[in-house]
């Protein structure tokens, strides 16, 4: 009970003043490292990613000049294979693919036989 007594709203006051800046100074610290090391992993990434995604794009190269072949040569194609397309082509486009694919799917879009590519979100 004296100790209770003894201890003064001023006391509380700076104690948790103290605290608050400790808190503070912790999660600020933690803030600098983290972008500190997200920094380092994004510069260390970055060649990796750029790999993957030439690699994604020459996949999707050859999935889009077979599919159009199929189409020019009147090959039967089931509307799974179809969405596929769909989807790979604008993933293809978003990637800067060549605009050699985009020429042929319009000039097949053209001629009637590839249904004009619709806008699809996911």
């Amino acid at each position: 009970m004296d100790i209770i007594e003894n201890i003064k709203i001023g006391d509380v006051i700076k104690v948790l003043g103290t605290l608050i800046v400790i808190v503070s100074s912790c999660e600020f610290f933690i803030f600098r490292i983290k972008n500190a090391t997200q920094k380092v992993f994004d510069t260390k990434l970055k060649p990796i990613n750029k790999r993957l995604n030439d690699i994604e794009l020459s996949s999707d190269k050859n999935f889009i000049v077979r599919f159009l072949a199929d189409i020019e040569q009147g090959n039967q194609i089931d509307e799974v294979e179809r969405e596929r397309f769909y989807e790979i082509y604008q993933r293809y486009k978003e990637l800067g693919g060549n605009s050699y694919v985009s020429h042929k799917v319009e000039k097949l879009q053209k001629e009637g036989k590839l249904w004009a590519i619709r806008l699809m979100t996911f």
